[in-house]
């Protein structure tokens, strides 16, 4: 995914990728589909920054507010509930930034428990959690430009 090994370090995002319009920040498995939506969005002409945030505890917050000063939206994408996980220690950071709520989402695992038996991409696709799904999600933050 990172085409090399990223410098590490403990609650520091690792820049994937990038980007003006937009920020994409996932944790664990998404980075790809994160990466994969990124493409998407730049062949619509909307350059995307993607962090790969693999600690939520510490939270890098310093990126996520220069997210959110650099970028016209942020999108935090997980396999994980939003609530008590990547979505809800980014949004922490987004409502003591005071930031418009329009700018901000939270893609995750339903919160609810699924009754629907599949592979792993299926249940993804359930969640909105496929490439397709996070372009279009950020595409609406934006505003509906893609």
């Amino acid at each position: 995914v990172h085409g090399g090994e990223p410098a590490f370090a403990l609650g520091m995002a690792v820049v994937a990728r990038e980007g003006d319009d937009a920020t994409i920040i996932s944790t664990g498995a998404m980075l790809q589909n994160s990466l994969e939506a990124a493409d998407r969005l730049a062949s619509g002409g909307i350059s995307s920054r993607v962090l790969s945030m693999h600690t939520v505890r510490p939270l890098d917050a310093d990126s996520v507010r220069a997210a959110l000063v650099e970028t016209r939206a942020v999108v935090t994408v997980e396999e994980h509930r939003a609530y008590g996980g990547l979505g809800g220690a980014v949004a922490e950071v987004v409502a003591e930034a005071g930031v418009a709520s329009n700018l901000f989402r939270m893609l995750a695992a339903r919160d609810e428990a699924l009754r629907e038996v599949g592979s792993q991409d299926y249940l993804r696709e359930l969640s909105g959690l496929t490439p397709a799904a996070i372009a279009e999600s950020v595409a609406a933050a934006l505003g509906g430009r893609r």
